[in-house]
């Protein structure tokens, strides 16, 4: 490969053999002997190591500074380094203080489906502050770890969190961001290392510092924790994290996002609506249903005056050897939140995906009991469980179903008849009359959103975020935690 040497002259500045200046290269103020740049890159001196007065080094781009020896500056020396920089230290190192900065987009989500990896940022951006998984815990702020690689016997004194506010406010939070450091052992035992002293809560957190104005509550944040409380670094018994808290306080999509307990099968054929499957039918490719099993329905039918029948049969329900039933945390309205996700574990198509109620629909409600069927030509009753509930057909719909009154076994008319809107108000149906109960389901829209894992890299719900109607990154956007040590003497680094 080729190189050329670059020559310091003690009046001139530094040049090549043809003259040309490379400014750059005043930076490197000292008497250095030679410097090589080339193919390879990089710089050397041809003494045992290079030296550099003032203030001391700062690496901030993705450098690699331990190749071929170690690191050391004097005793007034300190150095700066960035993205996971980890440079080995060399044995006669006797700088006091070293900084480090760590990316969030390193961490590790705990809540599922939560973050979104911003490489841009080099950090990572909450789906929405505040997930419920409908698991009986209730809403719960999205949090990560960020691990802290540290020297062994060094002191930590201290972190901070750098965030950006990633989404327009128009109140602000009641719980601001917070975070905290934890020292693990090997059990996975926390000890917080703030202590209420050094501004932190009982179990450790310290928040960002107060703002009072909804304008103030942008741009970047910090979040500045002192660590006082089992901070010298033993890295053979314990991990070192920071765990970040998403702000909450805030409600509704896309500041509250619910995930419904896992479905195990999805169905989108037109006929899931009526009637609904038996046992026995094959549902995505598999016919190995159980009693009980959990279907999302998000059939695509739609008809009627105005397209009025949209939806109205969508949602979760479980399955029965004779009808369905609506699943326990989908049946009224207040378990419904647009926006919500549902996951389905099995199926040859659907098996792994995710998907997310369309906030098209607002609000929704059940009307019609689980048992509805279509009207249909010389319906028989006695074929039906009694009393008999129905809707009319798509081309007569009404938006209201209606059950019939009087004996069973008798038979519907050949023409349909005009349905009242009316409820309480009945209509005579050949042998049959038909009472209006009241208005059917409401509409419900689920849009596949993606399949895989967690992973905010690749695959997963994750990945096409950006691509869908409504499913954004709304939360903070989480960048860096910069940690500050101390009392460095080992070179071991973990």
């Amino acid at each position: 490969m080729a190189h050329f040497n670059l020559i310091r002259n003690p009046v001139t500045n530094w040049t090549t053999g043809s003259g040309v200046v490379l400014s750059e290269i005043q930076a490197f103020d000292q008497n250095l002997a030679s410097v090589i740049n080339g193919t390879d890159g990089g710089c050397w001196a041809p003494t045992s190591h290079l030296a550099m007065s003032g203030a001391g080094l700062q690496v901030t781009g993705p450098s690699v500074v331990t190749r071929g020896g170690t690191l050391q500056t004097n005793t007034i020396g300190t150095f700066v380094l960035a993205d996971n920089d980890y440079p080995q230290l060399s044995p006669l190192h006797s700088g006091r203080s070293r900084t480090i900065q760590y990316s969030c987009a390193d961490g590790k989500p705990i809540n599922k489906v939560a973050w979104w990896a911003r490489w841009s940022d080099a950090g990572m951006q909450s789906v929405a502050p505040v997930m419920d998984f409908s698991d009986g815990n209730g809403p719960a702020p999205a949090r990560l770890w960020v691990r802290i690689r540290g020297h062994n016997g060094a002191t930590l004194s201290g972190v901070t969190v750098n965030f950006r506010i990633g989404w327009p406010h128009t109140s602000l939070p009641s719980a601001r961001p917070s975070a905290r450091m934890v020292r693990v052992d090997s059990s996975g035992n926390l000890t917080p290392m703030t202590s209420i002293a050094a501004g932190g809560d009982a179990n450790g957190y310290v928040s960002t510092p107060a703002v009072t104005t909804v304008s103030k509550w942008s741009g970047q944040q910090t979040i500045p924790i002192v660590c006082d409380q089992a901070n010298a670094l033993d890295l053979s018994q314990y991990s070192y994290y920071c765990e970040i808290v998403e702000e909450s306080g805030l409600t509704s999509y896309p500041w509250s996002l619910v995930v419904k307990q896992p479905v195990k099968w999805a169905v989108t054929q037109n006929d899931a609506y009526f009637p609904l499957f038996n046992l026995t039918n094959t549902i995505d490719g598999s016919a190995s249903q159980t009693d009980g099993d959990r279907v999302l329905v998000n059939a695509n039918w739609q008809g009627g005056p105005g397209n009025q029948f949209v939806f109205t049969r969508n949602g979760i329900w479980t399955i029965h050897a004779g009808t369905w039933h609506r699943a326990g945390d989908l049946f009224q309205a207040s378990q419904y939140t647009p926006g919500m996700i549902v996951p389905v574990q099995q199926g040859s198509l659907f098996g792994g995906t995710y998907w997310q109620a369309s906030p098209k629909y607002p609000s929704w409600a059940t009307g019609t009991p689980d048992d509805v069927h279509y009207w249909s030509t010389g319906t028989d009753t006695s074929t039906l469980d009694h009393p008999v509930n129905i809707v009319p057909s798509a081309a007569h719909w009404t938006g209201f179903w209606y059950q019939q009154t009087g004996s069973d076994g008798l038979t519907s008319a050949t023409t349909e008849p005009k349905w009242p809107t009316d409820i309480g108000t009945s209509v005579a149906d050949n042998t049959v009359t038909w009472k209006c109960m009241g208005t059917t389901d409401g509409p419900l829209q689920f849009i596949q959103r993606g399949s895989g894992d967690n992973d905010t890299q690749n695959g997963g719900l994750l990945t096409i975020l950006r691509t869908g109607l409504n499913m954004f990154p709304h939360g903070n956007i989480f960048q860096s935690v910069t940690a500050s040590f101390t009392g460095i003497t080992q070179a071991g680094f973990a």
